[in-house]
């Protein structure tokens, strides 16, 4: 006649020796990516706390921050960065690919691409995004697949604000991305190919009376 305890868990022993399935570290990985990219950052303070790497790289590239920026998830982009997930992205400043003096598109050299959550925030026009990861020390001349930098990105998503962020780190307008375009070949929409005129038009320094070349970046 069967036990109370083998009515309760069944015949062949109690719950206690049932076996759990191990989560791998693959799938809390995946989790994390699933809560930042819905912007579920108590879900995602949960996944790290359990386990989950901050600087998860999942097979097709994409990251934990990737997704927060990409989709402006400010509050994940934050903790993000407070878990340290910014220091995979952070570079030293001008890679040479993207020379000061340069007329024309470059030979793509995958050393000097970066799939940046500042290029998703700057394209989508995700200010307060953009100003985080500029002040995480994101470089605003790193350059994507094509060519592209930040400035380029945010001129073709037309956001005068986002424009406006990024031109006070400094720019230049002749940068040209590996299909020969500049940042104002790239912006269609009136107010934004207007600021980028206007910045063009700027000769020296507003504050400083320090005239812009080659070797002094412009600021806005």
């Amino acid at each position: 006649m069967p036990s109370d305890d083998d009515d309760e868990f069944g015949e062949g022993g109690s719950g206690e020796d049932s076996e759990v399935e191990e989560v791998t570290q693959e799938q809390k990985d995946l989790m994390l990516l699933e809560a930042c990219k819905v912007g579920d950052v108590k879900e995602a303070k949960r996944c790290v706390k359990d386990g989950s790497v901050a600087t998860a790289v999942a097979p097709d590239g994409w990251t934990p921050l990737l997704w927060a920026a990409c989709n402006g998830h400010v509050a994940c982009v934050q903790y993000l960065l407070d878990q340290g997930a910014g220091q995979q992205y952070v570079r030293r400043g001008v890679p040479q690919t993207v020379a000061r003096d340069s007329m024309k598109p470059k030979a793509m050299d995958k050393n000097d691409t970066v799939n940046s959550p500042l290029h998703w925030a700057a394209f989508k026009g995700y200010l307060r995004i953009v100003w985080i990861l500029l002040k995480a020390k994101f470089s605003p001349y790193d350059i994507d697949a094509c060519g592209n930098t930040s400035l380029h990105l945010a001129a073709t998503g037309g956001s005068v604000d986002v424009l406006k962020c990024l031109m006070s780190e400094g720019f230049d307008l002749s940068v040209r991305n590996w299909y020969g375009n500049t940042s104002l070949d790239l912006a269609d929409k009136p107010e934004t190919r207007e600021l980028l005129q206007k910045a063009t038009r700027q000769k020296e320094c507003y504050a400083s009376g320090t005239g812009f070349s080659a070797a002094v970046l412009r600021y806005f």
